[in-house]
């Protein structure tokens, strides 16, 4: 099992993901910076893309792009295709 978990700077809680390798699900739960929620996915398939993942990949763009890195694989909990390569 891997998990992570990503904070704002005041302490609100940003992002939460896990990876189960046993079943090969992936589970992610995300705040907007007023603590509102932003989305949720359970036990999702880490073999399959779906539209769901849209808030989860803006967010993890967004913070790529505000700290001008990407994230190195072992932080990268998004679920992708067989073959298919981090954008």
């Amino acid at each position: 099992m891997s998990s992570l978990l990503l904070q704002y700077p005041d302490g609100k809680p940003l992002s939460s993901s896990r990876f189960d390798a046993v079943t090969r699900t992936v589970s992610w739960q995300g705040w907007n910076p007023d603590g509102s929620p932003l989305g949720q996915l359970e036990n999702l398939q880490s073999s399959k893309t779906s539209d769901l993942l849209g808030p989860w990949q803006a967010q993890q763009q967004s913070l790529e792009q505000g700290i001008g890195l990407s994230f190195p694989p072992e932080f990268d909990l998004l679920p992708h295709a067989p073959g298919d390569a981090k954008p």
